[in-house]
């Protein structure tokens, strides 16, 4: 987690830096994130102290603007909409809806997400050459589900059945048909 963390935050750096920054103002970088406020994702404080590690301070010389969709992916197009307004320099997308959404909003400000397979989904062309506003790491958990779930046979060899709970708005079907 923590070396994907730092990759992101690479690439958000590279993001800022390239953006063109409103004199006299620190940048903005929104977050979108399906988790709560009350309950934000593992990647926050990691994402927070990566920056810190880079020299980004919170508050100092950076501005973080977390939208949570409160575990509704139907809110990010207005959480994205209002960062796009607010003149985010850098919106950084976790999931396939809040990259979605974000691309939804804005063709300018540079996009950096993390997804299953951002290629997969169809939001970027290639990772080599993602091409638009849109660019960061693909963690392909889908092969890591089927991973997990050989694992499991072993662990429990004589279980032949298991049951999937799954968030509609965050699974593809490449997910579940690996796993099948």
């Amino acid at each position: 987690m923590r070396c994907l963390t730092a990759t992101l935050v690479l690439w958000l750096c590279i993001s800022l830096a390239a953006s063109a920054q409103q004199a006299g103002k620190a940048p903005l970088v929104g977050v979108l994130l399906i988790n709560t406020a009350a309950n934000p994702e593992p990647v926050v404080p990691l994402f927070r102290n990566a920056l810190a590690g880079l020299g980004y301070v919170e508050d100092r010389n950076l501005r973080l603007d977390f939208r949570f969709a409160e575990g509704h992916a139907d809110r990010f197009p207005a959480l994205a909409a209002a960062l796009v307004g607010d003149k985010a320099n850098v919106i950084a997308a976790l999931g396939d809806a809040a990259t979605r959404a974000a691309q939804q909003a804005t063709q300018t400000i540079p996009i950096v997400a993390i997804a299953d397979d951002l290629v997969a989904a169809g939001l970027i062309q290639s990772n080599a050459k993602p091409g638009g506003n849109t660019t960061g790491i693909s963690i392909l958990a889908t092969e890591l589900d089927a991973k997990k779930l050989e694992i499991l046979q072993e662990i429990v060899p004589a279980s032949r059945h298991f049951g999937l709970l799954r968030d509609p708005a965050s699974s593809t079907e490449a997910r579940l048909r690996a796993i099948a």
